[in-house]
């Protein structure tokens, strides 16, 4: 009688579901970067897939906008006092324009990859920092036609313009970790995907994007406590010699970003498996 060959054993992915402690976020992150990686690349080729102009809309795009909001806002007065005002209305545009994109994209980002989800295990946090991960490449590409700009109407800023290196990191970390948290909640509830576009609108208004909260009294200081704020005046202190390092700013965004990432890690820690249940 011939023995019949031992079968190989299955492929299994490490999920941590049986271990007693499930590691962090930052430990998942790390283990899974090659795929996290592949995500973004993936999705970076797709969204100009057959675009004749390809990543140029990106661009164009924040760009057109911010042209149309110097034209509009620099006739309304009380709004500013700033020397440069179609300076500092293209340098908040572009960082916001960066931010609201990030979040609107992966904040639906679980939901949106359902059947990715129920195909194969990996920590679901991968997919809402798809969309600012991809989105970093058109950052690089408008900060730099930001500096020209600035080069152009006021010289270069010299050393500040490593400032351009954190403001990136920054503006990554918060926008991924607002993303993240509104994933999980989409995938709970499904309204929370038709808030984030509301919430974005009434975010723009409310962040020093046209204005200058100094201008509006004792508004503007309650909108500086804006985390967002904080970096759109990190990146115009990037490119403006004239702009004063807004520090207090800065350290409200790293506050929201600590905050956030302690969130992200007990809700993800704690509803990571029950995603699948709920797509």
């Amino acid at each position: 009688m011939t023995d019949r060959p031992t079968p190989l054993p299955a492929p299994t992915v490490d999920t941590g579901a049986g271990s007693a402690r499930v590691p962090s976020i930052a430990v998942q992150l790390w283990r899974h970067r090659r795929l996290l990686g592949w995500l973004a690349r993936t999705n970076f080729a797709m969204r100009y897939r057959g675009a004749a102009f390809g990543l140029a809309w990106a661009v164009l795009v924040p760009l057109v906008q911010a042209g149309i909001l110097v034209v509009v806002f620099s006739r309304v007065g009380g709004l500013h006092s700033v020397e440069d005002y179609a300076l500092y209305v293209i340098g908040g545009t572009v960082w916001w324009s960066y931010f609201s994109q990030s979040v609107a994209s992966g904040g639906v980002a679980i939901v949106a990859g359902g059947e990715f989800v129920d195909k194969l295990w990996f920590p679901r946090v991968l997919l809402p920092i798809v969309a600012p991960l991809a989105n970093l490449v058109q950052l690089v590409i408008t900060a730099v036609l930001v500096v020209a700009i600035a080069a152009f109407r006021t010289g270069l800023p010299g050393w500040r313009l490593l400032l351009l290196v954190p403001l990136a990191v920054l503006l990554l970390l918060l926008a991924s970790v607002i993303a993240s948290l509104g994933a999980l909640g989409h995938a709970w509830y499904r309204d929370v995907g038709h808030a984030i576009p509301v919430l974005l609108t009434l975010g723009f208004y409310v962040t020093p994007v046209i204005y200058e909260p100094g201008a509006l009294g004792d508004i503007g200081r309650l909108l500086a406590w804006n985390p967002v704020g904080g970096l759109l005046d990190l990146g115009r202190a990037a490119v403006s010699a004239t702009q004063p390092i807004a520090w207090r700013g800065l350290g409200v965004a790293l506050g929201a970003i600590a905050v956030g990432w302690l969130l992200v890690e007990w809700a993800y820690r704690r509803y990571d498996h029950d995603v699948a249940d709920l797509l």
